[in-house]
């Protein structure tokens, strides 16, 4: 792991910063033991997220707002989750807007419950091995039951995780990591 001058992370593969709100997302949802300043991922001219402070290429993405939304969540800062800053083109399923509700202190509806369900159930039985760390960050601020109906559902899961980050991302302390959050997390 890479960290800049923001004390803002950096997979140690990664050849440019587009995907340090993710990471810096993902790392707080699982209690990574360096806290990092979640809210340098928000322009205030426009109001909006980005990427990095310093390097935000492409637009940023729902697979970015994700896991930074998780993050706040996470930590309770509920203020700075709001759907409405995500200026890319990527569509809103209903899983994903029940987990901003959940981001922002709020209950998800029962429809958006159920599709998330059906992601889950999705990525466990037809993608098992796909990337799955937007899927961890809905899930771990949706509750054990989620997480749990994933585990048991997708047996390779484990191996999903070490695909990602071990990788050319070179993160394989991460992938422990998040391994043992949810084997606890689940307990």
């Amino acid at each position: 792991m890479i960290f800049d001058d923001y004390r803002l992370p950096r997979d140690t593969g990664a050849t440019d910063l587009q995907d340090s709100a993710r990471l810096a997302g993902i790392m707080t949802v699982i209690g990574w033991p360096q806290r990092i300043p979640l809210d340098r991922y928000l322009a205030h001219y426009p109001a909006r997220y980005v990427r990095h402070p310093q390097e935000s290429i492409y637009d940023f993405s729902r697979d970015q707002a994700v896991c930074l939304m998780a993050g706040f969540g996470k930590l309770g800062q509920s203020i700075y989750v709001n759907a409405d800053l995500i200026r890319g083109s990527d569509l809103l399923p209903p899983s994903v807007r029940g987990h901003i509700r959940r981001c922002q202190g709020l209950k998800a509806n029962w429809f958006q419950d159920l599709w998330l369900k059906a992601d889950i159930l999705f990525n466990a039985y037809c993608v098992p091995l796909s990337e799955s760390n937007q899927l961890i960050c809905m899930m771990i601020i949706a509750g054990p039951s989620y997480v749990k109906l994933w585990t048991m559902s997708n047996e390779k899961w484990k191996q999903s995780i070490e695909d990602y980050w071990c990788g050319w991302r070179g993160e394989p302390e991460l992938a422990a990591a998040m391994i043992n959050y949810i084997e606890e997390y689940i307990k």
